[in-house]
């Protein structure tokens, strides 16, 4: 995989985060075990805005 796809998917990945980040932390304060694989994407969604 080129990097330019790799840099529009991780656009696209935080499109579409941003538009659904209020259900998605909604949900994942439901499922407590699960809220560390979501900080570990908040953390991954970070590098990706840094690197763009």
């Amino acid at each position: 995989m080129r990097s330019s796809q790799i840099a529009v998917r991780g656009q696209n990945w935080i499109q579409t985060l941003h538009g659904c980040q209020a259900w998605v932390e909604e949900l994942v304060g439901f499922i407590r075990n699960q809220q560390e694989y979501y900080q570990r994407g908040l953390r991954v969604m970070e590098l990706i805005q840094q690197a763009l």
